[in-house]
């Protein structure tokens, strides 16, 4: 899994649709990185899941997003992910 997350980290593509598939598809960044990275019948362990849902949760925050609800989409056994939304004095 952490090779996965990796490969992930390093993909422009990768952090491009996360963010696009957050702000205007309202997916969670869980689900685009199982969508991605996950063969559909791999079971994810709960600490696999604390994993991901908090490399997830550090991107967003790190570039200014804060959480601010859940979405639910079952996919490779991760049921709930996070939304994040950023919010801009400017606008």
């Amino acid at each position: 899994m952490n090779d996965k997350i990796d490969k992930a980290l390093e993909s422009e593509f990768f952090l491009t649709l996360l963010l696009f598939n957050n702000n205007h598809f309202k997916i969670s960044g869980q689900h685009t990185f199982s969508a991605m990275y996950i063969e559909d019948d791999y079971i994810l362990s709960k600490h696999q899941k604390s994993l991901l849902g908090g490399c997830i949760k550090y991107i967003f925050e790190y570039l200014g997003y804060e959480e601010y609800t859940r979405t639910e989409l079952n996919k490779a056994n991760i049921r709930w992910g996070k939304l994040f939304r950023k919010e801009d004095a400017n606008v």
